[in-house]
Protein backbone atom coordinates (compact mmCIF):
# COMPACT_ATOMS: atom_id res chain seq x y z
CA UNK A 1 0.00 0.00 0.00
CA UNK A 2 2.89 2.56 1.10
CA UNK A 3 4.67 1.96 -2.55
CA UNK A 4 0.94 3.54 -3.99
CA UNK A 5 1.29 6.62 -2.41
CA UNK A 6 3.33 8.41 -5.32
CA UNK A 7 1.61 6.20 -7.97
CA UNK A 8 -1.99 6.91 -7.14
CA UNK A 9 -0.97 11.03 -5.92
CA UNK A 10 -2.28 10.70 -2.88
CA UNK A 11 -1.04 13.27 -0.13
CA UNK A 12 -0.17 12.00 3.07
CA UNK A 13 -1.03 14.57 5.95
CA UNK A 14 1.35 12.06 7.92
CA UNK A 15 4.27 9.90 7.61
CA UNK A 16 4.39 8.20 3.97
CA UNK A 17 8.00 7.86 3.47
CA UNK A 18 9.07 3.51 2.38
CA UNK A 19 11.73 2.81 4.75
CA UNK A 20 14.98 1.94 3.14
CA UNK A 21 14.89 -1.82 4.19
CA UNK A 22 18.13 -2.18 3.11
CA UNK A 23 19.32 0.48 5.20
CA UNK A 24 17.11 -0.69 8.15
CA UNK A 25 16.90 -3.89 10.62
CA UNK A 26 13.81 -5.01 10.25
CA UNK A 27 10.68 -3.84 8.60
CA UNK A 28 8.87 -0.86 10.61
CA UNK A 29 6.54 0.94 8.51
CA UNK A 30 5.57 4.43 10.05
CA UNK A 31 2.36 5.13 10.64
CA UNK A 32 0.71 7.39 7.66
CA UNK A 33 -2.68 9.00 7.06
CA UNK A 34 -3.87 9.94 3.49
CA UNK A 35 -5.67 13.32 3.39
CA UNK A 36 -9.02 12.48 1.16
CA UNK A 37 -8.07 9.98 -1.39
CA UNK A 38 -10.91 9.04 -3.72
CA UNK A 39 -13.40 6.80 -2.93
CA UNK A 40 -13.04 4.31 -4.89
CA UNK A 41 -8.89 3.96 -4.33
CA UNK A 42 -7.15 1.12 -3.01
CA UNK A 43 -6.52 2.67 0.12
CA UNK A 44 -10.51 3.08 0.83
CA UNK A 45 -11.74 -0.05 -0.60
CA UNK A 46 -9.27 -2.96 0.57
CA UNK A 47 -8.23 -3.77 4.47
CA UNK A 48 -4.38 -2.59 4.11
CA UNK A 49 -3.07 -4.44 7.55
CA UNK A 50 -0.80 -1.75 8.16
CA UNK A 51 -0.30 1.42 9.99
CA UNK A 52 -2.05 3.29 7.66
CA UNK A 53 -5.45 4.72 6.96
CA UNK A 54 -7.54 7.60 4.94
CA UNK A 55 -8.98 10.50 5.91
CA UNK A 56 -12.35 10.94 4.15
CA UNK A 57 -14.54 13.94 4.06
CA UNK A 58 -18.60 13.20 4.00
CA UNK A 59 -21.71 14.90 4.45
CA UNK A 60 -23.81 13.50 6.62
CA UNK A 61 -25.01 10.07 8.60
CA UNK A 62 -26.35 8.35 5.21
CA UNK A 63 -23.37 9.65 3.52
CA UNK A 64 -20.42 8.18 5.80
CA UNK A 65 -22.43 4.92 6.29
CA UNK A 66 -22.54 4.60 2.58
CA UNK A 67 -18.96 5.11 2.17
CA UNK A 68 -17.96 2.96 5.04
CA UNK A 69 -20.19 -0.09 3.65
CA UNK A 70 -18.83 0.39 0.07
CA UNK A 71 -16.35 -2.30 0.14
CA UNK A 72 -16.05 -6.06 -0.45
CA UNK A 73 -14.22 -6.17 3.02
CA UNK A 74 -15.78 -6.14 6.58
CA UNK A 75 -13.61 -7.56 8.96
CA UNK A 76 -13.94 -4.55 11.23
CA UNK A 77 -14.61 -1.01 11.79
CA UNK A 78 -15.04 1.49 14.64
CA UNK A 79 -17.45 5.19 15.19
CA UNK A 80 -16.07 7.56 17.78
CA UNK A 81 -18.23 9.99 18.81
CA UNK A 82 -18.64 11.94 22.48
CA UNK A 83 -22.71 11.18 21.35
CA UNK A 84 -23.21 7.74 22.53
CA UNK A 85 -26.53 7.07 20.94
CA UNK A 86 -25.49 8.50 17.59
CA UNK A 87 -22.55 6.29 17.35
CA UNK A 88 -24.22 3.17 18.19
CA UNK A 89 -27.41 4.14 15.46
CA UNK A 90 -24.21 4.45 13.20
CA UNK A 91 -22.31 1.30 14.54
CA UNK A 92 -26.08 -0.99 14.09
CA UNK A 93 -25.83 0.06 9.97
CA UNK A 94 -21.88 -0.63 9.59
CA UNK A 95 -21.41 -4.17 7.66
CA UNK A 96 -18.66 -5.77 9.85
CA UNK A 97 -17.94 -8.29 11.85
CA UNK A 98 -17.00 -6.35 14.66
CA UNK A 99 -17.93 -2.74 15.15
CA UNK A 100 -16.26 -0.77 18.46
CA UNK A 101 -17.47 2.70 19.50
CA UNK A 102 -14.91 4.95 21.17
CA UNK A 103 -11.97 1.92 20.71
CA UNK A 104 -10.89 -0.17 18.14
CA UNK A 105 -9.60 -4.13 18.46
CA UNK A 106 -10.22 -4.75 21.98
CA UNK A 107 -10.78 -8.13 21.94
CA UNK A 108 -11.94 -10.94 24.07
CA UNK A 109 -12.07 -14.93 24.21
CA UNK A 110 -15.18 -15.39 25.20
CA UNK A 111 -16.77 -12.87 22.04
CA UNK A 112 -17.24 -14.17 18.25
CA UNK A 113 -14.32 -12.75 16.09
CA UNK A 114 -14.96 -12.83 12.34
CA UNK A 115 -15.44 -10.76 9.19
CA UNK A 116 -18.32 -10.10 6.66
CA UNK A 117 -18.08 -10.07 3.07
CA UNK A 118 -14.75 -10.97 1.80
CA UNK A 119 -13.30 -10.62 5.12
CA UNK A 120 -14.25 -13.89 6.60
CA UNK A 121 -16.91 -16.29 7.13
CA UNK A 122 -17.65 -17.74 10.42
CA UNK A 123 -15.93 -16.72 13.52
CA UNK A 124 -13.22 -17.48 15.88
CA UNK A 125 -14.01 -17.42 19.41
CA UNK A 126 -16.69 -17.34 21.70
CA UNK A 127 -19.60 -19.96 21.73
CA UNK A 128 -19.71 -19.89 18.09
CA UNK A 129 -16.40 -19.55 17.11
CA UNK A 130 -16.06 -23.16 19.69
CA UNK A 131 -19.17 -24.87 17.15
CA UNK A 132 -16.87 -24.86 14.19
CA UNK A 133 -14.42 -27.66 15.31
CA UNK A 134 -17.63 -30.00 16.16
CA UNK A 135 -19.53 -32.45 14.09
CA UNK A 136 -22.68 -31.91 13.74
CA UNK A 137 -24.84 -35.18 13.13
CA UNK A 138 -28.51 -35.32 12.01
CA UNK A 139 -30.87 -37.81 12.38
CA UNK A 140 -34.45 -38.57 10.41
CA UNK A 141 -36.00 -41.46 11.59
CA UNK A 142 -39.19 -42.34 9.85
CA UNK A 143 -41.66 -43.68 12.75
CA UNK A 144 -44.12 -45.57 10.17
CA UNK A 145 -42.90 -48.16 7.25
Amino acid sequence: MYSQIPKQGWKPALGGDMPDLEATKGYFFQPTVIDNPPDDSRIVTEEPFGPILPILKWSDEEDVIAKANNTKMGLGASVWSSDLERATRMAKQLEAGSVWVNSHFDVAPGVPFGGHKWSGIGTEWGVQGLKAYCNSQCLWLKKTV
